[in-house]
């Protein structure tokens, strides 16, 4: 893609994107810098053809072009059980537009793109009588403006990811943004290198960051309808993390052990190749965590179940 930098070395520019960035990076003076970057991807991902489909069979590449750009909405609802014998508790509905421009594209097909988090906001679950809390609805807004760069090969596999941030930042809130930077990381179908037709079926494995937390996500994709150019994926998911202490920013003295994070989901995915997003996807993640803790001597174990549902649009 040129003499450019890859999304590992851009730099983020003076005063950043986000709310306040200018006053933080006054404010930050000799003690550091005032933008992270955190990278997303922990190696590059590994995609295996299982059954390369009927034929006629063909290579899946992307034709998205530099100066692209598009945006999808994406809708998340989440139900967490804290193990308290008291249920389920839903969570509002979380709303964001996610824009995302081609700011490059190789002659190899390969494409490094910019994203950028805007109109975040909250509202009634479904069957929810009451509003979203204001604080929370508060936190939620400083999402906006939020970016940071993804590069992916032609067979829409990403090589390279980041997100950009304060230094100086909540941890709730660098968790729900490393979760929506996670989805757009995940918006275009990682092919495999070998001709597919429909019925192809094959694996991806990736290893990501979450938190403190290192995870193993292997995804398979079953190719249920191919057009000329686009189709629609059927998927599921499965994520594991191996037990160990937890240590997060800014956490009480507290011993604090994982000892089960056992993710497990499905979902659709509508494509289209001449675009950087899809059509529409939809996903569902049932995911159960379990936590040991020791407070002056005194044991306890608990496990949380979760359920995730996200629906992403785009016109």
């Amino acid at each position: 893609c040129g003499n450019k930098k890859t999304a590992g070395e851009q730099q983020a520019p003076a005063g950043g994107p986000w709310p306040g960035a200018a006053e933080a990076a006054a404010a930050a003076g000799d003690a550091g810098p005032a933008v992270a970057k955190t990278m997303l991807l922990l190696g590059t991902p590994v995609v295996r053809l299982v059954d390369p489909g009927a034929e006629p069979r063909r290579e899946q590449r992307s034709h998205v072009s530099a100066g692209d750009r598009r945006v999808a909405t994406i809708v998340g609802d989440q139900s967490l059980d804290l193990g308290l014998g008291s249920g389920p508790i839903q969570a509002p509905t979380m709303n964001v537009d996610l824009q995302l421009t081609t700011r490059e594209a190789g002659a190899d097909g390969v494409l490094l793109c910019d994203y950028a988090l805007g109109n975040p906001r909250l509202t009634r679950a479904p069957g929810a009588t009451a509003e979203p809390d204001p604080a929370m609805a508060e936190l939620v807004a400083k999402i906006a403006g939020y970016r940071g760069t993804l590069r992916l090969d032609a067979r829409g596999v990403p090589v390279a990811a980041d997100l950009e941030t304060p230094a100086k930042i909540p941890f709730v809130l660098r968790s729900v943004l490393e979760q929506l930077a996670w989805s757009a990381i995940q918006l275009a179908v990682p092919f495999p290198t070998e001709p597919i037709g429909a019925g192809a079926r094959w694996e991806v494995d990736i290893v990501y960051p979450h938190s403190s937390l290192t995870v193993a996500q292997t995804a398979t994709f079953h190719l249920t309808d191919l057009q000329e150019n686009g189709g629609t994926v059927e998927w599921t998911i499965r994520q594991s993390v191996a037990p160990q202490p937890i240590t997060e920013p800014g956490a009480t003295p507290v011993a604090v052990s994982l000892t089960k994070f056992d993710g497990q989901g499905s979902g659709s995915w509508t494509f289209d190749l001449a675009r950087l997003v899809p059509v529409s996807q939809d996903v569902s993640l049932h995911l159960v965590v379990g936590v040991a803790t020791n407070v002056g001597g005194a044991a306890a174990q608990n496990e949380s179940p979760s359920d995730l549902h996200i629906r992403v649009t785009s016109p």
